[in-house]
């Protein structure tokens, strides 16, 4: 997973008519092409993961969600110089304007916890939602170690539609993706410390793409981007629009359904056998809160046994509570 699911379960077990807040993780966050493309001031890797983040939580049938943000999704080893790194961080994506608007009002590390909490701005909806022309990119296997590398993808992504290859200027690029002209002025240096490390993330998470450079004498003057090329073992369409219809359906079910799929997902059963439970239970709140708490009980085994598998151990207590 990219990120770890936002969920908490606790020995408090809600019926499904609860009005009781709780933030949803999706696997897709969306951004308009216009605001993809917008040069400006590139982002830190800790900003960056708090923007997915924060886009993650966005529904589009929903307003612009409060943001709650477990820290440990963008840090996962607390330490004092990380969580000083995160609050630069903060400080930063609250201070971004785009077309003279903020993105966020409001960002911050709550006192006394460790989330990260604030609230979009709703001016800025139209950027943040799939609608119109819109890049939507499915984070769930996606954990680049390089903030230009997410900033790439997103750009190939928005390009995807024109359906063209794609000259970029060097001097271009380099205003683009370092706010200056001047960055690895050398192709030889760009393409080894930019290029070469963005494709390196690339293929770590099953993704490639490629591009060809444009030359003036013996000097590279431009890259030519193709469209982003897609993993090798891809869904077929049937899948693909089964796992669309089930994601639409799910999003507009009580938050206790979506939060026991995050972590069937997250004790590594298959999408498949995660959905056929969530099916089992969805229609009887007394079983929506059986299963949050044997999820909970499994939770509890596997903090203080070393499991060999963990899906097996999940199946065996999801049995066991049902098999009456």
């Amino acid at each position: 997973m990219f990120y770890s699911t936002v969920l908490h379960i606790t020995k408090v077990f809600v019926p499904l008519s609860c009005n009781q807040h709780q933030s949803t993780m999706n696997t897709i966050a969306c951004l308009s092409n216009q605001l993809v493309r917008q040069p400006g001031t590139p982002m830190t890797l800790a900003e960056t993961k708090i923007f997915i983040s924060a886009l993650r939580r966005i529904h589009k049938r929903n307003a612009l969600p409060e943001i709650s943000i477990p820290v440990s999704e963008v840090l996962p080893v607390a330490s004092g110089a990380g969580y000083k790194m995160v609050r630069e961080a903060l400080e930063r994506l609250n201070s971004r304007l785009y077309d003279g608007q903020p993105l966020f009002l409001d960002l911050r590390i709550e006192d006394g916890t460790a989330t990260i909490q604030g609230q979009f701005n709703n001016q800025m909806q139209q950027h943040l939602k799939p609608t119109g022309e819109c890049s939507c990119i499915n984070f769930t296997r996606i954990q680049f170690k390089n903030a230009h590398s997410y900033r790439l993808l997103w750009l190939l992504d928005s390009w995807n539609s024109i359906k063209v290859e794609i000259i970029q200027p060097l001097e271009e690029l380099r205003q683009f993706f370092f706010a200056d002209t001047s960055t690895y002025a050398v192709f030889a240096n760009l393409k080894r410390h930019f290029l070469d490390v963005i494709e390196a993330d690339f293929k770590a998470a099953g993704l490639t793409f490629s591009y060809r450079v444009k030359k003036k004498g013996r000097s590279v003057v431009a890259i030519i981007w193709k469209t982003l090329e897609a993993p090798k073992a891809i869904p077929t369409e049937e899948i693909q629009e089964k796992e669309a219809i089930w994601v639409d359906w799910l999003e507009r079910q009580p938050p206790i359904l979506n939060d026991c799929y995050s972590w069937l997902l997250k004790y590594k059963l298959t999408k498949p056998e995660a959905w056929d439970i969530i099916k089992m239970v969805c229609k009887d709140a007394n079983k929506a809160n059986k299963l949050q708490e044997t999820l909970y009980k499994v939770s509890v085994y596997k903090a203080g046994n070393a499991i060999k598998d963990l899906r097996k151990l999940t199946l065996t207590y999801v049995r066991n509570s049902f098999k009456d």
